[in-house]
């Protein structure tokens, strides 16, 4: 099977941590099988929201940060050249992380991100149509 170049949003990593469940899932077969990207913006953003929104205890927010960055080669932007296309700015971190890592796929659970079905040579998934399309490859 061919090895894949993969940027999971936030969204999908605290649906992991939060539930078992196919996000779960998805996060261990991309560890296993693929090659994981992220970015400061991600792990940022995952930390702020599991403290802040979630209430889960600041050293078990830092854990998971250090696992992150383990896992995921971790790619540097330049913010000036940030693409402008979604109304949600944050988004544009997502897609600029994706464009720099030169990912295949970005898995995701945001509706806007997923509307575009595809940003310059990555397809947009979310984790059920990534599974989906995995399946059907072997």
């Amino acid at each position: 099977m061919k090895q894949y170049k993969i940027v999971i949003d936030t969204n999908v990593w605290i649906s992991a941590v939060r539930s078992r469940g196919i996000c779960r899932d998805i996060i261990r077969l991309c560890i296993m099988r693929h090659k994981i990207f992220s970015c400061e913006f991600i792990v940022n953003e995952i930390r702020e929201k599991l403290i802040k929104k979630f209430k889960v205890k600041e050293k078990t927010v830092e854990l998971l940060c250090e696992y992150i960055t383990k896992v995921a080669i971790i790619t540097k932007y330049n913010l000036d050249s940030l693409p402008n296309i979604c109304k949600d700015k944050d988004d544009n971190h997502i897609l600029a992380c994706c464009l720099k890592a030169e990912a295949d796929w970005l898995i995701t659970g945001d509706c806007e991100l997923l509307e575009l079905k595809e940003y310059k040579k990555t397809k947009i998934a979310s984790p059920r149509e990534f599974l989906n399309w995995l399946l059907k490859q072997k």
